[in-house]
């Protein structure tokens, strides 16, 4: 037992008279620094006081120490109004850290109140594994945060005893368990002890306990997206859970029915075909078994209005030597796909020997002769409507 007089405590914080009233008895403040009845003390760090000081409130007293801590071990602070008789009363515990820590206590009418801080190197459980309920496959880890003399050994346990790392399992020796593709030969309560030189102890003597959920799950959401009309819509979504599974889209009206240009609505793929502005809006798929329901994300599906074709830029009339070749150019916007033909005084032009680029911007002809003399024009299409290019007139001479 250590013993510190009046004069340790810091004047500047509160003074001597108001220390001696409340803090001690025949004027000495007393702390015990206390280690347990453990093995090999040697290895540990007894606890010292670096400071201490009293704050005088207005109604109360707080006694401030410091001490040097051991790291990963456990400290316990405790009080009492006597000194060598009474129960002692907890106020605080921590784990050290490897450097100093402060902690406090504060009391009101008090005479006299005398401290101590424990040791204990054994280890102690500070954060407990949760239970999970992972879907068949999913990867469970299980944790544990332990304090105490390092090192720290820990071992789980599972449904069938002891586990080793093999096969699925990884970590059964660490605060870490990890338990892969999971089925429901994993199943169980689990359970793990942490060890050092100075004892043991167990988290949760009932145990963790893996179930698998059976309710259904969305594994995969559909995604939003942005169309135009006339194109085709195509959602999907993937979930697990027990079977039978059951699927149901929705679409801004409701409830979606096979039909027309709707298919896959009761299925994980659904299918939209010539979409009209009107189907615009939110959709998502319930999922749904004997043992619940899942509600997928909904997906913005953006329906924008088609454009006909515009003619910009039109053909130009040309005359041209015999056998020189005619370039004729069209330049059009619109939805796409804009599909281009090319017509000529006989008619619709297709390609084949002097004649390419009939259905696109570029009408190309070959070793022109006064026979194909006349009225050239584009019309563009898409599914939105068509435009006409002005004629262009070309003649051989």
């Amino acid at each position: 037992m250590n013993r510190i007089s009046k004069q340790n405590v810091r004047p500047r914080i509160c003074s001597a008279k108001n220390i001696c009233w409340i803090f001690s008895i025949l004027n000495v403040a007393v702390i015990y620094l206390a280690l347990g009845l453990m093995p090999c003390t040697g290895q540990l760090i007894p606890p010292t006081i670096q400071n201490l000081s009293v704050i005088q409130g207005s109604n109360t007293r707080t006694m401030r120490m410091q001490i040097l801590t051991q790291a990963a071990v456990n400290y316990t602070a405790e009080f009492r109004s006597q000194l060598s008789s009474g129960s002692w009363s907890p106020f605080t515990n921590f784990a050290g850290n490897g450097f100093s820590q402060t902690f406090s206590n504060t009391a009101g009418n008090v005479s006299r109140r005398f401290y101590r801080v424990s040791v204990d190197p054994r280890p102690w459980i500070r954060g407990e594994p949760i239970s999970r309920d992972p879907y068949v496959g999913e990867t469970v880890q299980l944790d544990v945060v332990a304090t105490g003399l390092l090192p720290l050994n820990y071992q789980w346990h599972g449904p069938d005893g002891l586990l080793l790392d093999g096969g699925k399992v990884s970590g059964s020796t660490t605060a870490n368990l990890v338990i892969a593709n999971v089925d429901p030969s994993n199943e169980g309560d689990y359970w793990v002890s942490v060890m050092n030189f100075y004892g043991s102890t167990s988290c949760i003597p009932a145990g963790v306990r893996i179930t698998l959920s059976q309710s259904p799950r969305i594994l995969i959401d559909p995604q939003g997206q942005t169309l135009i009309e006339k194109q085709n819509l195509s959602l999907n979504s993937s979930a697990s859970g027990a079977q039978t599974l059951s699927f149901k889209w929705f679409g801004p009206a409701g409830a979606l029915s096979d039909g027309g240009r709707v298919s896959g609505s009761t299925t994980l793929n659904l299918n939209i075909t010539n979409l009209l502005l009107a189907d615009d809006g939110d959709y998502y798929v319930v999922v749904s078994n004997s043992f619940g329901t899942a509600t997928s994300a909904v997906a913005k599906v953006i329906v924008q209005a088609g454009i006909a074709p515009r003619i910009t830029t039109d053909p130009l009339s040309q005359t041209v030597n015999s056998g020189q070749t005619v370039n004729l150019q069209v330049v059009a916007n619109g939805t796409p796909t804009l599909v281009y033909r090319w017509q000529g005084p006989s008619g619709v032009l297709n390609n084949g020997g002097r004649i390419s680029g009939a259905t696109t911007p570029n009408l190309v002809i070959s070793n022109f002769q006064a026979s194909d003399n006349g009225d050239y024009f584009a019309v563009v299409t898409n599914p939105f409507g068509s435009a006409t290019s002005v004629i262009a007139n070309v003649t051989a001479q």
